[in-house]
């Protein structure tokens, strides 16, 4: 299985690594996409906002339709709803594809939880039933929760057979849930060029070219002694 890696720029990087992330300006929310170096344009409820690597820090919060265009008309758009919280973070990774099955990526959302000291991950998948490891451990099947994780950067991989990995780092939160939704992408079969076989029609026209081509030499006949 083939993981998935984004190549992302210094800055970019800090925040994507650490998935949602707390903003300085409470009253609004916050959009991060990333589409793996494939240019796209994003919309929010169909007002374009910019072309990826795309951050805005001072959307209102709530409840959105967002849609990513690839540059390239060969890849296939992407739209989901998701829901931005006032003072949080969301951040979207999406690989386009040429099918449907072909395209993947990651959304992180953030939820606050009633006791401030608590923190949880949730991560569901699609197609469900992938194997979610947290820090190399902690295997599960998704849909998958857990509680009381400890707070700081930790490392979590998706895989299922016959789809790309997904590994990435979250950044867990006292008093937040981390809410991961993944889109896994199929791989690509791998093309195999088929070995020529010859058909039965040439296998007899070289036997009989073959044939041709021999001379048939008689067999001796036996030497009959004659009695005197």
């Amino acid at each position: 299985m083939r993981k998935i890696i984004f190549s992302l720029g210094i800055g970019l990087a800090a925040l994507l690594f650490s998935g949602c992330q707390l903003l300085d300006y409470k009253a609004k929310s916050g959009l991060q996409v990333i589409t793996d170096d494939v240019p796209s344009s994003v919309f929010l409820d169909g007002q374009y906002l910019n072309t990826t690597p795309l951050i805005e820090k001072e959307v209102q919060p709530g409840q959105y339709t967002l849609r990513i265009e690839p540059n390239n008309q060969s890849l296939l758009p992407y739209e989901t709803n998701i829901t931005l919280h006032k003072g949080l973070l969301t951040v979207v990774t999406w690989k386009p594809g040429t099918k449907e099955e072909l395209s993947g990526g990651v959304m992180y959302e953030m939820e606050p939880l009633k006791n401030r000291l608590q923190t949880a991950v949730s991560v569901v998948s699609t197609p469900a039933g992938a194997i979610v490891s947290l820090e190399g451990k902690d295997k599960d099947f998704t849909p998958a929760l857990y509680s009381d994780v400890q707070p700081g950067n930790r490392a979590f991989e998706i895989t299922l057979p016959s789809y790309e990995t997904q590994s990435h780092t979250i950044n867990v939160q006292k008093g937040y849930r981390m809410l991961i939704q993944v889109k896994l992408a199929k791989l690509q079969p791998i093309e195999r060029t088929p070995t020529p076989v010859a058909s039965a029609s040439a296998k007899t026209n070289d036997m009989e070219a073959s044939g041709s081509a021999l001379v048939a030499t008689p067999s001796a006949k036996p030497t009959t002694k004659l009695s005197q």
